[in-house]
Formats: structure tokens, sequence, C-alpha cells
């Protein structure tokens, strides 16, 4: 009976597979172990931190950080400060791009409506100036149904359109006195036209004579004969 029952112990025994109970059983107290040490290592590098930070804790660490705290705070303010001065600056560039907007579009029209009241003297009733609204510079002369813009026209009409110009911001700017007298705002014109055929000088003299009546024009020339067209002129000869 007791080696019957022994047969039996072993026999269970044997099912449970005690060598990989014991392979577990060794690993899991290695790993114990391993973590156990761990473990151990980890309290003492936190007690050295710990002691570390009592230590220079001391030596003012907490009032450098409330410095750096105040430090922060300047530097925010300053930050909303340098804000406000952006959106005003801004705000005062956008009112004032405006304005400059509303007064170039009050004489933008008088000037291109001087500009080619002067061009139909020169190049006939038909004409028609397009004005740069910003720069205030010729863009295109359209004659006869043919716009052509001011860069590619020939060198003398480029020529008799920029003295033009410069008799119409004059005539605009010079507003007569009471008696009707131009009130003087010089426009100098130094030996130009020289690439104008007789005929446009004879009709450019003609709106000199016009722009004579609005302000002031000076031609200096060492050619009186190419100025010759322009009427009621006062010849001063300079010896």
């Amino acid at each position: 009976t007791a080696a019957e029952a022994c047969r039996a112990v072993q026999k269970e025994l044997n099912a449970t597979d005690p060598t990989s109970a014991r392979a577990m059983l060794e690993n899991a107290e290695q790993l114990v172990k391993g973590l156990s040490e761990r473990a151990e290592a980890l309290k003492i590098e936190r007690a050295e931190k710990q002691a570390v930070l009592d230590s220079e804790g001391h030596k003012g660490l907490a009032g450098r950080l409330d410095e750096q705290r105040a430090v922060l705070d300047d530097l925010e303010r300053e930050v909303d400060s340098e804000n406000q001065r952006a959106a005003a600056v801004a705000h005062l560039h956008a009112v004032l791009a405006d304005k400059r907007e509303q007064a170039q579009q009050a004489y933008v029209g008088p000037f291109k409506d001087k500009v080619t009241a002067y061009a139909r003297i020169l190049f006939g009733p038909e004409v028609e100036v397009s004005i740069d609204a910003r720069t205030l510079e010729v863009e295109a002369r359209n004659l006869d149904g043919t716009t052509v813009p001011f860069d590619s026209l020939s060198g003398g009409a480029r020529e008799q359109l920029a003295v033009i110009t410069r008799l119409a911001c004059a005539a605009l700017v010079g507003r007569p006195n009471g008696d009707g007298a131009p009130a003087g705002v010089p426009v100098i014109i130094d030996d130009a036209l020289g690439y104008s055929d007789p005929d446009r000088l004879e009709k450019i003299g003609a709106a000199l004579g016009v722009a004579g009546r609005d302000c002031q024009v000076i031609v200096l020339t060492c050619e009186p004969g190419r100025y010759r067209g322009v009427g009621g002129a006062t010849v001063v000869t300079l010896d």
C-alpha cells in the first residue's frame, strides 16, 4: 500500500514539472533581488539630490527665482507697452495713408484735366492723357483711339509731355493774385525740346503762352529760335 501511495505521489509530482517550477522560482528570486538593489540605489540617489537641493536652497535659489520672476514681469510689461505703441503707429499709418489717398484723389482729377488741356494744344482735341493716381506720372497717351505707353512714345513726344506736366503742376500750385496776375510759382525750362519738329515747337510755344497766364515760366536757351512761337514772351538776352 505504501509503495502504491509512493508511486501515486511520484506520478503526481512528475506531472507538475518541478524542473520548470524551480527555474521560474529562481528567476523570480533574481528579479526581486535586482529590483531591491535598484530601489536602494534610487533611494541613495534621491538622498544625494535632496542634500544638494537643500544645500543650494540655502545659497539663495529662492531669492534668485524671485528675481527672475520680477525680470519676467518687467519684460512682459515692456512687451505690452511695445505692442500698444506698435498698434498706435499702425493706426496712425492707416489714418495717414487714408488721408493721403483722399488728398491724391482731390488733386489728381484737376491735374489730369490741366495736363490734357495743354496736350490738346499740341496733339489735337482728340488726345487723352492717362495719369498714375499714385505717382502723378504720365502713363500713356491716347491719340485718335490708339493708346501708346509713355515709354513707347518718341523722344520728342515724351519731352513735350514732360514739359506740359511741369507746367500743369505749377499752374495748380500757384494761385492767381487779387489782380488776376500769376502768383509766381516759377517753372524753369533749361534748353528743352531739342527733339521736337518745327510744327510741335510752334504748338508747344502756344502751350507755354497759355501756361504763362497761370504761372511764371522761365525758359533758358542758347537757341532763341526754338521758342519763337511763345506769344507775349519777354526776351532777355545775356551777353
